[in-house]
């Protein structure tokens, strides 16, 4: 290498440290980035000393390459993985339309190159309306619950957990397996080796062949969003087999189904955990494909609009009544509207029209930071939702 390439080199990593360092250093402006700003560096070489055109050219690099970062931030791993045909077909090549603005931080040249450092703010309201035309759903909220209900047959013997949910179990490798991979795109598996709730489990809940009712039953006893059914099946012969289908627990509804064979090592037909590997590949398989179909109708779910009746019980005066109305008018995200629609001396119902379930309407009130009252809520996942205000508890 000859010294001026090595003065190049070291010049461009030392530009670079400076850039990063300055940027680091601002903890404000990183506060911000967070949000709806991105960061990026952009190149572009220097063609026939036409500086103005390279600088117009790192600056259209810069502005795709921070689409791309903010994209990347507000999918994550998983999303962006999902959803990644979309996004290079769809998104991104248009991308720079949902640039609002963008700041020049910092801009030098560098042998035959011109390298600069963008600030750039993205439009989210145009970026939204981008990935909803594309079908690309992002997974917002608390993250939506799921549990597993997947049997397993090697060497002629099947095992499954609910047969006796009495009696506590491990997790199987292949629920193992199914737990790390939707837990990657942003599920939170229900943990039922922590223990079950205390019910009556019925013969029907016990079946190794669970019908769609049973299989929504053991999604609402565990208050998960979506239940994941199936079987696994391996041996000598045919290999492995999986099979999974999805359901909507508040919606009740089956979302999708997938299924997968594959060929078993020698010495794995026999023992589930001798094949882990070819287990954790077929799971791995069938979520990639499953995961973005179950996000898309889960959160589709999510976001529509539902009627829901409420009553707040344990008033002490009509003063409480206007607070927690105009609470639930101001503050809380996703509700449309607040219609009074009974009182009596104690309680007082509404008609709200929320966008989202029901569930997502208690998580949003109960967890809400400005909540003016300490409230506990009485919901069997049916009917009207019952909050009741604990004694002596108020707020403001």
């Amino acid at each position: 290498m000859t010294p001026g390439a090595k003065k190049t080199v070291l010049f461009s990593f030392l530009f670079l440290y400076l850039l990063l360092w300055g940027a680091v250093a601002r903890s404000g402006e990183m506060e911000r980035l967070q949000k709806n700003e991105a960061l990026a560096v952009g190149t572009a070489e220097i063609v026939g000393e036409n500086l103005a055109r390279a600088k117009e050219a790192a600056i259209s690099m810069a502005l795709k390459k921070g689409v791309e970062n903010y994209l990347l931030r507000r999918l994550g791993p998983g999303g962006a993985a999902d959803n990644f045909e979309r996004l290079v077909e769809e998104i991104i090549p248009g991308s720079k339309e949902a640039v609002e603005n963008f700041l020049i931080l910092a801009e030098e040249q560098v042998g035959e190159r011109w390298q600069v450092l963008v600030d750039l703010r993205i439009n989210e309201t145009l970026m939204d309306e981008k990935l909803r035309e594309a079908g690309v759903v992002v997974m917002e909220g608390p993250p939506l619950r799921i549990v597993f209900l997947v049997s397993e047959t090697a060497g002629g013997h099947t095992v499954y957990w609910w047969k006796s949910p009495e009696v506590p179990s491990a997790l199987s490798p292949v629920e193992v397996a199914l737990y790390n991979r939707f837990q990657e795109r942003g599920f939170s598996p229900v943990d039922r080796v922590a223990g079950l709730p205390e019910a009556q489990y019925g013969e029907a809940l016990k079946a190794l062949d669970l019908g769609e009712e049973a299989i929504l039953k053991w999604g609402s006893l565990l208050s998960a969003d979506v239940v994941v059914h199936g079987e696994m099946k391996m041996d000598a012969q045919n290999g492995l087999t999986l099979f999974l289908e999805a359901f909507d627990v508040n919606q009740g509804t089956r979302i999708c189904g997938d299924a997968v064979s594959m060929a078993t090592p020698e010495g794995a037909a026999g023992e589930t955990e001798t094949g882990v590997p070819v287990v954790e590949e077929a799971v791995k398989t069938v979520v990639e494909r499953m995961a973005p179909v179950m996000i898309r109708s889960l959160m589709a779910g999510r976001e529509a609009v539902h009627s829901l009746a409420v009553r707040l019980e344990g008033l002490t005066c009509f003063k409480q009544f206007k607070v927690f109305r105009d609470f639930l008018r101001e503050e809380v995200k996703g509700v449309r509207s607040v219609r009074q629609t009974r009182v009596t001396r104690a309680a007082v119902s509404f008609a709200v029209e929320f966008q989202g379930d029901r569930r997502r309407f208690i998580q949003r009130v109960l967890g809400h930071e400005n909540l003016p009252f300490l409230l506990e809520a009485d919901d069997s996942g049916e009917g009207e939702v019952t909050l009741r205000l604990k004694p002596e508890e108020t707020r403001r």
